[in-house]
C-alpha cells in the first residue's frame, strides 16, 4: 500500500471560508458600495466599467474559486492549486491598478478615483484593493503552508493505514509500522525504509516551516509597503489630484451648488476665468471649494474655468472645469404686430435666448414671398409680399376694406374671402396670425406674431 495525497477537509475550512467571503466582498463592493457612500468613480451603483471587470470582478472570482477549492477538496494537489490561484488573485488586487495605466487610454488607473470624503478615501483604497489583496494573499499563503507540509498527523494516519493493511502488503525490504510507534521523523532514510521504493519519491515533499513563514512575511511586508506608498504614508509627497467631475451643471433662475474636491491636497484652491452671472466661487482651507448661486436670466451657455491646486511635489495641478447653464428658451421681438404692403419689403427680427441653443419652428402659413431664416441666435421673417397672398386666404376669412384719405383711414368690414372679386377700388387689408416656437432640452417657448397686410385691388 502506497501513500496518497489525501487530507481531511477540515484542514482548509477556515482559510477557504475566509477566501470565499473576501472574494465576494471584492466582487460586490464596487457595485453596492455607492449605496453607502463607499465607492470609486463612477460612484453609481450597479454600473459596469471595463476597469471594474478587469481589476475587481475577475480577481474576486479567482479568490472565490480558490476558497471553494481549499474548503471542499480532500486532494492535496487540488488544495495547492487553489492556494496558488488565490495568491494570483490577491496579487492582482494589489498591483492591478498600477498595471492598468499601461493600457488605459487616458494614462491613468482604470479603477478610477476614490469618491468619498477625504477621511474615507484611505479606507476605500484599503477595502477595494490594497488591504483586500493583503488579506487574501495572507490567507492563500497560509493555505499553501498548511497543504505543503506533511505533518505528524499525516504520518500517524499513514502508519495506521500500513498497520491495517497487514505485513503481506509491505514491500520487500521495508518493515511494518507498529501503531504505537508513529513515524515522527521526516528525514529521508526513515521515511524511505518504511514506504518502499515508490513511496521514496512522494508527490509532495516537506517544506520547512521557517522558509514558508519567511515567504509569508516577505509577501505581507511587500503588500503593506505598496499600500502605504499608494496612500502617501511613505515615499515622496504625492501630487494633488482632483476627484470631482470636470463638468458642472446649473439651471438659469434656480439655486445650485457644485462641490470641487481633491486628494493629497489641503490648501486653498484658486480659480481663473469668468463665471456665469449670479454664480460665485467659494474657497475652503481643506483642499475643497464650491461654485454656488442662482444663474441670472440670459446667462445660459457653456463657460470654462481653470481651478488650480499648488503642489508640494512639483508644478501646480490644474483642472479645466466646464460650467454649463441650461436655460428655457426666450424669444424677444422688437414688434409682435407689423404692417406690410404688397410688393414692399418687410422684416420681423427675433432674438433667440436659451441654452442649449433652441431649435426654431413656425406654426402657421406665411404669405407668399415671406420666409423664415435663422442665423445663430437671430431669427428673421422677411421678404416681399406677393399679390398672390390673396389666393391663400381660406374661405370665410375676414376681409377689411380701408379707404385712405388724407392720412386717416376709414375701415369697414366688407365680407369674406369669397367676396374678394366684388371689392371695389381701395386697399385690401388682412391680419394673419403665426406662431414662432423655440425648444431645447430645458423647455418650449411660443411667440405669437400678427402680420397686417395692405394690398391694392
Amino acid at each position: 500500500m502506497h501513500w496518497t495525497p489525501k487530507i481531511p477537509r477540515s484542514r482548509g475550512a477556515v482559510s477557504g471560508m475566509a477566501l470565499v467571503l473576501l472574494g465576494l466582498w471584492g466582487g460586490l463592493v464596487p457595485f453596492a458600495g455607492p449605496y453607502f457612500g463607499y465607492a470609486y468613480t463612477p460612484a453609481r451603483a450597479w454600473t459596469y466599467t471595463p476597469g471594474r471587470l478587469w481589476l475587481e470582478v475577475l480577481p474576486a472570482a479567482g479568490v472565490v474559486v480558490s476558497g471553494v477549492m481549499v474548503l471542499a477538496t480532500r486532494s492535496r494537489l487540488i488544495a495547492l492549486a487553489g492556494g496558488v490561484l488565490g495568491a494570483v488573485g490577491a496579487t492582482w488586487f494589489i498591483v492591478g491598478r498600477a498595471v492598468s495605466e499601461l493600457w488605459n487610454v487616458h494614462g491613468a488607473s482604470a479603477a478610477g478615483l476614490p469618491a468619498g470624503a477625504p477621511q474615507v478615501r484611505v479606507l476605500e483604497q484599503i477595502g477595494f484593493f490594497d488591504g483586500l489583496g493583503v488579506a487574501c494573499l495572507f490567507l492563500a499563503a497560509f493555505a499553501l503552508g498548511r497543504f505543503l507540509v506533511v505533518g505528524v498527523r499525516d504520518v500517524k494516519d499513514l502508519s495506521r493505514r500500513w498497520e491495517s493493511a497487514g505485513a503481506s502488503h509491505v514491500p520487500a525490504g521495508s518493515a511494518a509500522v507498529p501503531a504505537s510507534e508513529p513515524m515522527a521523523m521526516m528525514s529521508g532514510p526513515s521515511l524511505k525504509a518504511r514506504l518502499g521504493t515508490r513511496s521514496s519519491r512522494p508527490l509532495i515533499r516537506a517544506v520547512p516551516n521557517a522558509v514558508l513563514l519567511s515567504a509569508i512575511a516577505v509577501l505581507a511586508a511587500a503588500s503593506v509597503t505598496v499600500t502605504a506608498w499608494n496612500v502617501g504614508w511613505i515615499g515622496p509627497p504625492l501630487k494633488p489630484r482632483f476627484t470631482s467631475p470636470a463638468r458642472a451643471g446649473f439651471v438659469a433662475g434656480s439655486d445650485g451648488r457644485f462641490a470641487i474636491t481633491t486628494a493629497n491636497f489641503s490648501g486653498r484652491l484658486t480659480e481663473r476665468g469668468v463665471l456665469p452671472a449670479g454664480l460665485v466661487f467659494q474657497r475652503a482651507a481643506s483642499g475643497a471649494a464650491a461654485i454656488s448661486g442662482v444663474p441670472s436670466a440670459g446667462s445660459g451657455g457653456a463657460y470654462s474655468v481653470s481651478v488650480t491646486a499648488a503642489s508640494p511635489a512639483g508644478r501646480p495641478v490644474s483642472q479645466t472645469l466646464t460650467i454649463v447653464v441650461d436655460e428655457v428658451p426666450r424669444l424677444i421681438a422688437s414688434k409682435t404686430s407689423q404692417w406690410g404692403i404688397v410688393f414692399d419689403h418687410m422684416t420681423f427680427r427675433i432674438t433667440v435666448l436659451g441654452y442649449p441653443v433652441p431649435r426654431i419652428a413656425l406654426v402657421g402659413k406665411l404669405p407668399a414671398g415671406l420666409v423664415l431664416k435663422v442665423y445663430g441666435r437671430i431669427a428673421t421673417i422677411s421678404g416681399k409680399i406677393h399679390l398672390s397672398w390673396l389666393k391663400t386666404l381660406e374661405a370665410g376669412a375676414a376681409i377689411v376694406f380701408a379707404v385712405l384719405t388724407g392720412g386717416s383711414s376709414i375701415v369697414g368690414l366688407l365680407g369674406t374671402a369669397a367676396d374678394v372679386g366684388n371689392v371695389g377700388y381701395g386697399t385690401l387689408y388682412s391680419a394673419l396670425s403665426i406662431t414662432v416656437v423655440a425648444s431645447n432640452s430645458s423647455g418650449i417657448t411660443k411667440l405669437p406674431l400678427t402680420l397686417r397686410i395692405l394690398g391694392p385691388i
